[in-house]
């Protein structure tokens, strides 16, 4: 392991994935993502606390929200570097971000665009989920998934809406 390359660390947003039953929903377009899932918060005492349905607005993104589930999670290359199962974590000096770099380095030379973004990875019980983003902000929602769903849809629609 190379020093500094991919130290991942938890990454406090106030609430995890709620184990088994997060069932993450991806809702991306080309400017805008929102990922949302069953969502948990825990006290200091380790008791289950307020349980909603966490809203993950990420901020100029690239994602990818895939394999490998809870199972096989120490196959994944951040394994290694501290990630494990049902939470929040930021990968500092991402080895992702240094390819999105060297990517873009072909054709701008002297631009890395990506050098200012930060890792995130949100592991759940059957998927992983990483972005390179600006930001992310996080809600816990107890509004009904439902309306959640048509809130988020109608930001997602806004740019081929008339009004």
């Amino acid at each position: 392991m190379i020093p500094g390359l991919d130290d991942v660390i938890p990454y406090n947003i106030g609430f995890v994935p709620d184990g088994p039953l997060s069932d993450p929903i991806l809702l991306q377009n080309e400017w805008n993502t929102f990922l949302i899932f069953n969502a948990v918060q825990w006290t200091p005492d380790h008791e289950r606390g307020k349980e909603g349905i966490g809203i993950i607005e990420i901020v100029g993104s690239i994602t990818m929200f895939r394999y490998p589930n809870h199972d096989v999670l120490g196959g994944h290359p951040l394994f290694k570097h501290g990630l494990h199962y049902s939470g929040v974590f930021e990968v500092k000096g991402s080895s992702w971000i240094q390819q999105l770099d060297a990517q873009n380095r072909i054709i701008f030379p002297d631009c890395d665009i990506f050098s200012e973004r930060r890792h995130f990875v949100f592991t759940f019980h059957d998927s992983a989920f990483e972005c390179v983003a600006n930001d992310i902000q996080a809600k816990l929602s107890t509004e009904p998934f439902e309306q959640i769903y048509e809130d988020i849809t109608r930001k997602l629609l806004r740019p081929y809406s008339n009004s």
